[in-house]
């Protein structure tokens, strides 16, 4: 089996409210139909407050990509990426290992998880240096995998778990949405403007248990959605990644995510999950998702709460969740050994899930 020890989060550096956003787009953004367009998306989101490791969106007078003029390029935000992406993973890790009664020597493995950037060498090689890990500290990176590529991460140490008594893995999951804003109009990038922020996550994970409250890893499900490939899309442009998020997404899950969370839930003999730790994609697909279960929303108010305080994050969000999930439970609950039923969503279309048991007291 496996085991999550610990989990940390961290937002970027610079909070943007919703006002403060209308109020970026208007300034740049010329055209009064997207301005009206934008202004509906943000009332509409249910987000307040999402973060950026640059001012630019917050801070008049602070532009480091979005100056008045032409847009970065591609190789301009990339650079940015670098810098900022090993201050950010470094600080979540940080203070990760702060908590954890392991040593950093005892870490075995490092997987690292983005789709907003990447170089050689990568994150993965500066963490081991940053966090002073073994130079022998085996490697892995989820690239490019989108939202729900914090499940490939939890997958991939798992079975590291598994095959390898004693390792002891640590997942980063990181992403710099902001860094790709685009002066496109569609509807899709307005959407994906108005939905994406900044943020980070680092867990620990090891094939045995250990002292204290954890999270227990039972069993993984993939589905991928027949005829859905064209409804998300992220592509590498000149100008930065280019979103492609259909308006019909928040109706797939609806239809298929009880199919996927039965077949899940019968592989290890459950009729039901106790709690519920779903990426918050956006209001609509929160909602659908509720209804496709027949759940009270207040059955996710973790992943609301993560909505309204970050936004979407894309691969650390539905961590956010679980983070959030696993601090506000009551010692006494884990003695009751609850299930947690955990799912995100990403290019495919793709429903990733994991069912958890927590743990420990």
């Amino acid at each position: 089996m496996s085991y999550i020890h610990s989990i940390a989060v961290q937002n970027a550096d610079f909070p943007i409210s919703a006002e403060q956003m209308m109020h970026w787009f208007g300034q740049h953004i010329s055209d009064k139909v997207a301005q009206r367009k934008f202004n509906y998306l943000i009332r509409e989101s249910a987000i307040e407050t999402k973060y950026s490791v640059i001012p630019d969106f917050s801070q008049a007078g602070k532009d480091i990509l979005f100056s008045t003029g032409n847009l970065p390029t591609t190789a301009t935000r990339l650079k940015l990426y670098d810098t900022e992406s090993v201050a950010l993973a470094t600080k979540v890790c940080q203070k990760l290992l702060t908590t954890l009664p392991a040593k950093r020597e005892e870490i075995t493995h490092i997987i690292t998880v983005s789709c907003t950037g990447m170089s050689a060498p990568g994150l993965d090689m500066a963490l081991i240096q940053k966090l002073g890990l073994s130079p022998e500290t085996e490697r892995f990176s989820v690239n490019f995998m989108g939202c729900y590529a914090a499940f490939t991460a939890l997958k991939m140490a798992h079975h590291i778990c598994q095959s390898t008594p004693k390792s002891r893995v640590l997942v980063c999951c990181l992403e710099l949405c902001t860094l790709h804003f685009r002066e496109d109009l569609t509807d899709d990038n307005l959407l994906s403007t108005v939905l994406f922020g900044d943020g980070a996550c680092a867990l620990l994970l090891g094939s045995e248990p250990t002292t204290g409250k954890q999270l227990k890893i039972e069993k993984f499900y993939s589905s991928i959605i027949p005829d859905t490939s064209d409804l998300m899309g992220w592509h590498i442009g000149n100008q930065g990644f280019e979103m492609i998020l259909s308006a019909q997404i928040p109706k797939q899950i609806e239809k298929h995510i009880f199919s996927s969370y039965q077949k899940l839930l019968g592989q290890v003999g459950r009729t039901e999950a106790d709690y519920f730790a779903i990426h918050p994609g956006g209001k609509n697909i929160l909602q659908s998702f509720s209804r496709a279960l027949e759940l009270p929303e207040s059955a996710l108010v973790h992943s609301f709460e993560v909505l309204r305080q970050y936004g979407n994050m894309s691969s650390p969000t539905v961590l956010f969740v679980l983070a959030r999930l696993f601090e506000t439970m009551k010692p006494q609950e884990f003695e009751k050994t609850p299930s947690v039923y955990s799912a995100a969503f990403g290019p495919g279309l793709s429903i990733e899930s994991a069912l958890l048991t927590m743990v420990g007291k």
